[in-house]
């Protein structure tokens, strides 16, 4: 009899030992999950910010991109291709923030203040102009459909998708 309350025993203990073992997993992939959106913002802002920091110590750069906003008609063609890069990188930001964003990996509000501040960015008529230029070609087509849907709110011309 003491034989069979001692196995008995065993089998409650290491039942609580399974159910606490799951418990603690459970809790450290939420944590996990916590630390991987956190490291998914930071790694946006550090790209964003190295962006920035090339155009602040580029003032060639700077007022390139600030004449290209409005009009790329009077830009040569090496400069088109500068200001093509640069809007490149700003919708790949875009389109990695977006990715994160339907994987899950990015929270609703981060993924609109992400996509509010973007959409602001490249909503100029001589971005958009690239962009309806063939740049559009190497985005997907959910996320050509996300800077159409920018586009259309700021009346700039959309493309379709592929």
């Amino acid at each position: 009899m003491k034989l069979k309350r001692v196995a008995l025993l065993a089998e409650i203990i290491g039942g609580l030992g399974i159910i606490i073992s799951i418990v603690y997993l459970a809790f450290e992939v939420s944590e996990g999950a916590d630390s991987q959106v956190v490291a998914n913002h930071l790694a946006l802002t550090e790209r964003m910010n190295g962006l920035n920091t090339s155009v602040l110590a580029n003032n060639e750069l700077a007022d390139l991109i600030a004449i290209s906003r409005s009009d790329i008609s009077s830009l040569t063609p090496g400069e088109v291709e500068q200001v093509r890069a640069y809007v490149g990188i700003l919708m790949q930001i875009w389109e990695d923030a977006a990715g994160m964003y339907w994987f899950g990996d990015l929270p609703d509000n981060y993924w609109v203040g992400w996509s509010r501040a973007l959409c602001r960015i490249v909503s100029e008529p001589g971005w958009a102009a690239i962009w309806k230029d063939g740049l559009h070609d190497y985005y997907g087509d959910s996320f050509v459909q996300t800077v159409n849907e920018c586009f259309a709110r700021s009346n700039l011309p959309i493309v379709t998708a592929k």
